[in-house]
């Protein structure tokens, strides 16, 4: 022999153990970036629950204090499709987002919608009248519940929810935040 090995072969279930480790590793790796992204999507009730208990905090406290607010710097809640809601109004003040579209809970299914701006001098916030009054309704399909705003003169506008979560803040605790989609 010519080039000689000291090396004796491998037994046959050390070789199968070497091979189903590595499988499994791989088969670890795939089912996990393909979980990687998916997000259960809040139901119905959820969607539901979080709209009463706004209500009833606007209720108990009074409407400044439980308004839904999503920042609308360079009128952003009205130009893209994805619409981030927080139940506080100031979170988005203390937030370095001066101009802020509030949705204000007038009743158990109805809300109207006001826009405000702290970033220039004379700082203001809009009158919300009868024209700003929607009327608020919840809808499901097999994936997606889905909030439904229907204005005074018969506009809708409707809404995929996409999360329902806590966001946790220094100087007031937990707030809750509505991830929303608008659909076309």
């Amino acid at each position: 022999m010519l080039f000689a090995t000291s090396q004796t072969p491998e037994p046959l279930h050390a070789s199968f153990m070497k091979h189903l480790n590595i499988l499994s590793v791989i088969i670890l790796l795939s089912l996990s970036l393909t979980a990687v992204g998916q997000t259960n999507s809040p139901s119905l009730k959820e969607l539901r629950k979080s709209f009463k208990t706004a209500f009833k905090e606007s209720k108990e406290y009074g409407n400044s204090t439980s308004n839904w607010s999503a920042c609308n710097l360079d009128s952003l809640f009205y130009k893209t499709d994805t619409i981030n809601l927080v139940s506080d109004n100031n979170y988005y003040y203390n937030n370095n987002c001066c101009e802020v579209v509030s949705w204000v809970f007038y009743s158990k299914n109805k809300c109207y919608i006001t826009n405000s701006q702290t970033c220039k001098e004379s700082s203001f916030s809009r009158v919300a009248t009868y024209k700003d009054m929607y009327d608020i309704s919840f809808d499901r399909d097999k994936q997606f519940a889905y909030l439904i705003l229907k204005g005074y003169e018969g506009q809708k506008v409707k809404f995929k929810a996409l999360s329902i979560g806590n966001l946790v803040v220094g100087y007031k605790g937990d707030l809750a935040t509505i991830n929303l989609v608008r659909v076309k």
